[in-house]
């Protein structure tokens, strides 16, 4: 720590240990890692020794797998997962030799026919995620009668569907939110086997939303896990041959990486600041009213960089202190305060928390943020002109 720029701690074995971890708890569900969460070479390369595949959204992120794995057979490993695809981009791909890609409308079945007509395609269903930190049906999946026209129009088209996809949405913390979805891909497919279409679909995808870190009082992975493999024995059974993939982002991104951060500057005695202290209704001091705080603190990378996923997830973050000129952790019998966290930039609305509770801390001491690795570089801006570059890596045996 030689200077004060932020860095990440990237634990290259947490990948290896949650892959494994996969194939325990979901041994028929082969992981398509979506690059979109974080499209860092480390990750890519420990799913791709593991024998993992890639979901990829766009030529940077399928630029990413092949900048790692330049000989990867794309057939196999890659799957172009964005329902909504630039004309591009589709050329692209398919020039790359990726051959599985997804639709949810006819007019994309349309472009995919005159683009990219030997291309194998999902239909994406629409799902209940009501549930997930970000739902993805308001923008993206078909129910049953717009299945149905698509059907006639590959059919029609001469288009080769080969199964469905879904998304439960981002964060998933609804069990059921896959048991109905599966059933819900399982009347597609006994639809498309009928004599009125003949499709022989072979692909089930189960997209994303698998937690990456346990939370207290919500389903953690196994218990996801176990109702995932009940419902797809019961829907699609080993014996049929289906092929089973998922997206799994968060479930390997998350826990990877911690960030450390340097105090770049404190104003304390803050509340002298205000001329007016907030009050609750009461009448009595709102001790939860960000200008009621005793100390501000500002660290070098914030909501426009690292922490963006406190914008649109509302994402909370455990942070640490540690003292640079000592390197030790406070002691837990020391006074805490209660405080609020800001990024570096000129933003107001640049603010970790509006309150936490910390012990007395000085410039040039350290915040570190655990559980990081999720949509936080690959989300992160350059504005104001800070961005997070540094990394060290470590193995935990």
């Amino acid at each position: 720590m030689h200077n004060d720029d932020p860095f990440y701690i990237a634990d290259v074995s947490h990948c290896a240990k949650q892959y494994m971890k996969w194939k325990q708890y979901l041994p028929r569900v082969k992981p398509f890692y979506a690059i979109k969460t974080n499209p860092n070479d480390f990750i890519i390369k420990v799913i791709g020794k593991m024998g993992g595949g890639f979901d990829c959204a766009s030529i940077e992120e399928l630029n990413a797998v092949l900048s790692v794995y330049p000989d990867i057979d794309c057939s196999q490993q890659v799957i172009y997962a964005h329902p909504c695809k630039q004309i591009s981009h589709l050329i692209y791909f398919k020039n790359r030799g990726v051959r599985l890609t997804v639709a949810d409308n006819t007019d994309e079945l349309i472009k995919i026919k005159r683009y990219w007509p030997n291309a194998k395609v999902l239909i994406r269903l629409k799902t209940n995620d009501t549930h997930s930190l970000i739902a993805l049906s308001t923008k993206f999946g078909v129910h049953e009668r717009i299945a149905i026209r698509m059907f006639d129009l590959a059919k029609k088209l001469d288009i080769y569907l080969v199964g469905c996809t879904f998304h439960v949405g981002t964060g998933c913390y609804n069990t059921t939110a896959f048991l109905s979805s599966i059933k819900f891909a399982k009347i597609l497919f006994d639809i498309a086997k009928t004599a009125e279409y003949n499709f022989k679909f072979t692909i089930l995808d189960i997209g994303g939303g698998f937690p990456g870190v346990a939370e207290e009082s919500k389903p953690n992975f196994s218990e996801m896990a176990q109702v995932i493999n009940q419902t797809l024995d019961e829907m699609f059974p080993e014996i049929e041959g289906t092929q089973i993939i998922a997206e799994p982002g968060r479930y390997f991104a998350a826990a990877c990486m911690n960030l450390v951060t340097s105090i770049i500057g404190v104003r304390s005695n803050n509340r002298d600041y205000t001329d007016i202290l907030p009050l609750a209704e009461n009448g009595v001091l709102d001790i939860n009213s960000i200008e009621n705080v005793e100390r501000y603190y500002y660290v070098n990378d914030g909501i426009l960089g690292s922490f963006a996923n406190i914008l649109y997830e509302k994402a909370v973050f455990s942070v640490s202190c540690l003292r640079k000129k000592t390197m030790t952790l406070p002691d837990p019998n020391e006074t805490l305060y209660n405080s609020a966290v800001f990024g570096p930039t000129c933003d107001s609305s640049d603010q970790l928390s509006p309150s936490v509770h910390l012990p007395l801390m000085e410039i040039g001491d350290y915040l570190w943020f655990d559980n990081i690795g999720a949509y936080s570089n690959s989300a992160s801006t350059n504005f104001n002109g800070f961005n997070t570059k540094k990394y060290f890596y470590i193995w935990k045996d």
